[in-house]
């Protein structure tokens, strides 16, 4: 079952960690598998370090494409009307649009109703991202107080005067 199959997978993650560390526990308390990118799950080990001891099994992978990134420079430069609204979902969402808003030019634009999108961010961390001079140095992104998409459509304007 795929259910065994994962539950072997995060056992063996595990090994090869405890291995990595001279075959210790690391905690006497529960074991807790962390699943974002590989290399991503540091800064929650370390809040749940030493009461819990963790492993890294990641569930996903961020692979970028040219077909995505000629898609996102489309859309951001082909649309008939400029967008009133960009939501950005994660942190590396966040850098995928500062990278294509660079290559289109977005910045550049002398028109201003093509700079005059406004950018919301599902929770803190994106719009930290969206912030970074790395990922464009956007300013005025809004992130709804609960990180929760739910939270952000709910706050979001429903007519153009907003």
């Amino acid at each position: 079952s795929f259910a065994g199959a994962a539950a072997a997978a995060a056992r063996a993650f595990l090994r090869v960690e405890r291995l990595q560390r001279g075959g210790a526990r690391l905690a006497a308390g529960p074991v807790v598998a962390l699943t974002r990118e590989s290399g991503k799950n540091a800064g929650l080990a370390r809040a749940l370090e030493p009461d819990l001891e963790c492993a890294e099994v990641p569930c996903v992978e961020t692979r970028r494409t040219a077909a995505m990134e000629n898609a996102l420079d489309a859309a951001l430069l082909f649309v008939d009307e400029p967008w009133d609204w960009v939501v950005v979902t994660s942190p590396e969402a966040a850098k995928t649009f500062g990278d294509a808003a660079k290559r289109s030019g977005l910045f550049m634009m002398r028109e201003p109703r093509w700079r005059g999108f406004r950018l919301a961010a599902v929770g803190a961390a994106t719009s930290r991202a969206l912030e970074a001079r790395e990922t464009g140095g956007f300013r005025d992104v809004y992130a709804p107080g609960r990180a929760t998409a739910a939270s952000l459509a709910a706050a979001l304007p429903r007519n153009a005067s907003k």
